[in-house]
C-alpha cells in the first residue's frame, strides 16, 4: 500500500514522503526491480512536464531532484510528489549493501572509471566545452567506462584488481573522428565518437572492466544498444536549430584528434569539488605500483 502522509495515531506527526532520490536508489539497486520498466516525470521551465527512462537519468546531471514530479512503472504511478503516493515503500526486504568499501560495494555517482585523453589533446576539446558544456567545471574531458563506480574508499583495493585484470591489455590508439548526438525531447547532448585501433579495443576494455565489477553496469544497460563510448562536449536545446547545425559542422573541422590510451583512471568527486584523478592504472603492466596522481 502507498505510504500515507498522516499517522494513524492521534497526536503523532505525519510521516514524511520518501524523497525522489530514495525511490530512485531503491529501483536502481534492488535486484527484484527492473530499472528499464520505470519512467521519471519531471518539470521543465521550457515545456512543462517531460519524461525520461529511469536508466537514462543522470543523478549528477541537469535535472534537479526537486523537479521530479512522479515515477511510474508502465501505466502505474509508483511515486508522486503532489499526491503523496509511494507504492514501493516497504517493498525491500533487506537494506541495500553497504557502499563504504569493498569490491562488491554499491556503485555511486560520485566516482567513475574513465579514459582521460592526454593533456596535449585537450585544447580544442576544452575550447568547445568552455562555451557549450554545463559540466565543464565538474568533469575533465573523459570517456566513461564505468559510471557509477565504487566509492572512493574502495579505490585502493580496486586498483590492484584492475591492474591484475588488465596486465595483458596493451595500450592502443584512440581517434576522435566524428561529432554525434544523443537526441532528447528538448535538445541533444553532443559528443565526440572515439574509434580505437585495433578496432573494438575500447569496447573490449569496457566489457572486461564491467565483468570485474558486475554491479557497475550502468554504461552498458542505459540503452538498448549497449555500451556507447563517447566524449561529451556540449548540450544543445531544441531552439538552437540552424545555429546548432552550424556549430556541429564547425566542430567536425577540428577532427580527427588521435592519442594513445595508455592508462585508465579512477576518478572521484569530494563535496562540491570537481571530479579528480585519484589513481591511474597503466595498461599492459603486471604491477599496480605507480600511477597515482
Amino acid at each position: 500500500m502507498a505510504r500515507q502522509p498522516t499517522s494513524g495515531h492521534e497526536g503523532e506527526a505525519p510521516q514524511k514522503l520518501r524523497t525522489s532520490r530514495q525511490v530512485y536508489d531503491q529501483i536502481r539497486w534492488d535486484p527484484r526491480l527492473d530499472p528499464a520498466a520505470f519512467v521519471i516525470g519531471y518539470e521543465t521551465r521550457e515545456s512543462g512536464a517531460e519524461e525520461i527512462g529511469l536508466p537514462r537519468f543522470d543523478p549528477e546531471g541537469d535535472i534537479p531532484w526537486h523537479r521530479i514530479r512522479y515515477i511510474r512503472q508502465g501505466t502505474t504511478t509508483v511515486w508522486d510528489r503532489r499526491s503523496r503516493v509511494d507504492l514501493l515503500e516497504g517493498k525491500r526486504s533487506a537494506p541495500a549493501p553497504s557502499a563504504q568499501c569493498g569490491l562488491d560495494a554499491r556503485p555511486v555517482h560520485r566516482s567513475a572509471l574513465a579514459l582521460i585523453p592526454p593533456r596535449e589533446a585537450w585544447a580544442p576539446i576544452e575550447a568547445i566545452r568552455q562555451a557549450h558544456d554545463r559540466h565543464v567545471e565538474r568533469w575533465m574531458p573523459h570517456i566513461n567506462l564505468l559510471y557509477g563506480f565504487l566509492p572512493e574508499a574502495a579505490f585502493a583495493e580496486a586498483r590492484g584488481a584492475i591492474a591484475a585484470a588488465l596486465r595483458d591489455v596493451a595500450p592502443f590508439e584512440v581517434t576522435l573522428d566524428d561529432v554525434r548526438r544523443f537526441q532528447h525531447r528538448a535538445g541533444a547532448t553532443v559528443w565526440l565518437h572515439p574509434r580505437s585501433e585495433p578496432p573494438g579495443a575500447l569496447e573490449a576494455l569496457q566489457a572486461r572492466l564491467e565483468a570485474l565489477f558486475p554491479r557497475c553496469s550502468e554504461q552498458s544497460t542505459v540503452s538498448a544498444g549497449g555500451f556507447t563510448p563517447h566524449l561529451s562536449i556540449a548540450q544543445l536545446r531544441g531552439e538552437d536549430g540552424e545555429d546548432g547545425e552550424a556549430l556541429v559542422a564547425e566542430w567536425r573541422r577540428m577532427l580527427p584528434i588521435t592519442f594513445q590510451a595508455r592508462a585508465i583512471h579512477l576518478l572521484s568527486r569530494r563535496g562540491d569539488e570537481a571530479f579528480a584523478i585519484r589513481h591511474a592504472v597503466p595498461l599492459g603492466e603486471p604491477s599496480p605500483e605507480g600511477g597515482d596522481r
